[in-house]
């Protein structure tokens, strides 16, 4: 699902949901996290306060998924891992004048402690298991030739 709109002023607002399930048609077994995803919502507004200055945030939710069993020991088969749910708010702030652009964001704004589904799905690779970054500050400068 899909939802945008723009207001005269310039204000643009949008989201996104998707929810998809799956299962093999030979075994009739649920699709694994490497093929389905859990629900997801995204959110975003970006406003255009004057010709010069933009502001922009998003939102980012990722929904539990916990299809599998684990095994006798408590292992789970790769991509077949649960998945624990997070939300991720992300801000950015640009400044246009003339060839000169100057921006600022934070990413991970509320600093969200998560594990990113791919992370957590490839259960039988340890390297993998690593946590997404924390909160994040950008500022930078872009010159237009």
């Amino acid at each position: 699902m899909l939802a945008d709109y723009r207001f005269d002023s310039g204000l643009n607002l949008g989201m996104t949901y998707s929810h998809i399930r799956g299962e093999n048609p030979d075994t009739n077994e649920d699709l694994s996290n490497r093929f389905i995803s859990p629900d997801k919502m995204t959110a975003f507004v970006n406003w255009p306060v004057s010709p010069a200055l933009t502001v922009n945030a998003d939102y980012t939710y990722v929904g539990d998924r916990d299809e599998f069993d684990a095994d006798e020991e408590g292992n789970y088969a790769n991509y077949q891992g649960p998945i624990d749910g997070y939300q991720l708010v992300n801000a950015k702030v640009s400044y246009q004048q003339n060839d000169w652009l100057v921006y600022t964001g934070v990413e991970n704004l509320l600093n969200e402690d998560y594990f990113p589904v791919a992370s957590q799905s490839l259960t039988t690779n340890a390297s993998y298991y690593t946590k997404g970054p924390g909160r994040t500050v950008v500022l930078g400068t872009r010159y237009q030739f």
